[in-house]
C-alpha cells in the first residue's frame, strides 16, 4: 500500500496495430503473457490511491528510446505532483 503517493505505471502496446482476437489466433501462447503482464501493471498502479496505469502506443519494451516524450511527461508529473503533496 503505498497511500496517495503519486505513481505512473507506463505499459508498452506489444501489437498496437493488431486487434487482440487477431493476435490470438496467430499467436495464442503470447496473448495470455501480454494479458497477464497488463494485469501486474494494473495491480502495481493501483497500490497508490493516486496510482495511473498509461498504455503507451507504438512502443516495444523500450518506451524510453521509442517515446521518449511520453516518458519525460509521466516523471515530470510524479515529480510535480510529489512536490505538492510535500513528500
Amino acid at each position: 500500500d503505498y497511500g496517495a503517493m503519486p505513481l505512473t505505471v507506463l505499459s508498452a502496446l506489444w501489437e498496437p496495430r493488431i486487434p487482440r482476437i487477431i493476435l490470438k489466433t496467430l499467436s495464442p501462447e503470447l496473448a495470455p503473457e501480454h494479458e497477464r503482464i497488463d494485469r501486474g501493471h494494473q495491480a502495481l498502479a493501483a497500490l497508490s490511491t493516486d496510482g495511473v496505469h498509461q498504455r503507451v502506443p507504438d512502443t516495444g519494451h523500450y518506451i524510453q528510446r521509442d517515446q521518449p516524450q511520453v516518458v519525460i511527461d509521466a516523471v515530470e508529473k510524479v515529480v510535480r505532483e510529489a512536490r505538492a503533496a510535500g513528500n
